[in-house]
């Protein structure tokens, strides 16, 4: 009996180890989901900041602050999803079972798991997201040229056909400069 007590607790002591030394948290899915949540919610106010600053000053520094934001989330959006795949199959709330699922689905890029590539996407997606801010249609009638809000403004207002029209194909005018970034 005293030998079978010494190898339960052997094994105990073992297991225990073993999640230290490989450094595995012993979360439920719930606790998880909220940890996620929590950083997520940091990450938001520094991207929602970054965002904000760049898509209103258009500058190399804005990009780069924006930049710089995506690539923290990118990382830590590919961590935290690699990370859920550890609850697959376990039983849990719908809540959280539903918070997984978003959490895998909830990125339209994935990221790679390259730094490099990741900051080279995160480059381009900044670089797009000003170039479409900044774009501007310039008729080549003399008319000044007209932004983004402009434009929607004419299309809200206007029902003439013919300055709808008008609008909608300028505002694709700006769009070509930016397929080689796309393609990449």
């Amino acid at each position: 009996m005293k030998k079978l007590t010494a190898v339960l607790l052997f094994s105990l002591f073992a297991c225990g180890c073993q999640d230290q030394a490989n450094n595995i948290p012993t979360e439920t899915p719930d606790q998880f989901v909220d940890r996620i949540n929590r950083e997520l919610a940091e990450l938001n106010t520094e991207g929602g900041a970054a965002g904000w600053v760049r898509a209103t000053y258009i500058t190399h520094d804005t990009a780069v602050l924006s930049s710089l934001a995506g690539q923290r989330y990118a990382a830590w959006h590919s961590r935290a999803v690699a990370d859920s795949l550890r609850f697959a199959g376990q039983s849990m709330s719908p809540a959280s079972a539903r918070a997984l699922e978003q959490l895998k689905l909830g990125i339209s890029e994935p990221s790679p798991n390259d730094p490099e590539m990741r900051r080279e996407l995160a480059e381009i997606t900044t670089e797009l997201a000003g170039m479409y801010g900044a774009g501007k249609y310039c008729p080549d009638d003399g008319r000044d040229c007209l932004d983004l809000g402009q434009l929607e403004d004419t299309m809200a207002k206007s029902r003439d056909y013919a300055e709808n029209l008008d609008a909608w194909i300028g505002w694709r005018t700006i769009s070509p400069p930016m397929r080689d970034k796309y393609r990449r």
